[in-house]
Parts: C-alpha cells; structure tokens; sequence
C-alpha cells in the first residue's frame, strides 16, 4: 500500500527510494492515563493539517503525515509541550 500525506501542497508519497517516515494522526484511547495530553496532541495536529475533510471525526487510520513537516523528522515526545511541524 502507497501512503501519501495529507499536507495540502505535499506530494510525498512511500517508496522503496524514499526514507520517509508516514506519521498517523494521534489517536485518544477512551481512559488512558494521557488522555489530556492526547487530545490537545490530537487537536493540534489537526490544525496544522489545516483541512475543511479532515476533521476529528472524520480522520482515518489511513491519513497520514510525512516526516518532512516534523523539526527533527520525527513528532515530539508525548509530554513534550513543542508541538510543531
């Protein structure tokens, strides 16, 4: 299966050639002990993807982030205040 990212503007697709990372979107667990912390996760996310299709409930497992829109390629730690890509 190709993933894609769901930037708008970004043409990044998986394959063999590229070392890309396909990053999925936070998911909540329903009593996790982070639960918080995912969710603001959660929504930041979806404001940078910044996209009228993809919203909390219509995100699918498949829609994915390219490791180019992350600093260091790679989200930031789950405690980790620096929410950016």
């Amino acid at each position: 299966m190709v993933n894609t990212c769901c930037i708008i503007g970004c043409t990044s697709r998986s394959n063999k050639e590229n070392a890309l990372a396909f990053l999925r979107i936070p998911k909540v667990d329903a009593g996790g002990r982070h639960r918080d912390l995912l969710e603001k996760r959660r929504r930041a996310w979806l404001k940078k993807i910044n996209r009228k299709n993809i919203t909390d409930k219509t995100v699918k497992t498949w829609t994915r982030v390219c490791s180019k829109h992350f600093h260091s390629g790679k989200p930031a730690d789950l405690t980790d205040d620096a929410i950016a890509f």
